[in-house]
């Protein structure tokens, strides 16, 4: 037998902290600023360190290498492009 609720809204969605029924968009609006190119430091670094994190003695990378993780940090660790379109 169906609960007799005053509202089709499932019981799940009924206590979350927005409102899911109102129809309004719930994202902003970007926000840009302009700076000056030559105001603009670029700092080049390679996100996942492996050398510098196993001379700290944590030596992880072979945990990454068996769950074959590795192609993804070729790609965030790969090239720098420094010319901005």
């Amino acid at each position: 037998m169906e609960g007799s609720s005053s509202s089709s809204q499932p019981t799940v969605f009924k206590n979350l902290p927005i409102n899911t029924t109102s129809g309004k968009s719930c994202f902003t609006k970007n926000v840009t600023i302009e700076v000056a190119y030559e105001k603009l430091d670029l700092v080049m670094k390679q996100p996942v360190d492996f050398e510098s994190l196993r001379a700290n003695e944590y030596d992880v990378k072979k945990f990454f290498e068996d769950q074959g993780w590795m192609g993804y940090f070729d790609l965030i660790n790969g090239p720098v492009y420094t010319v901005l379109v």
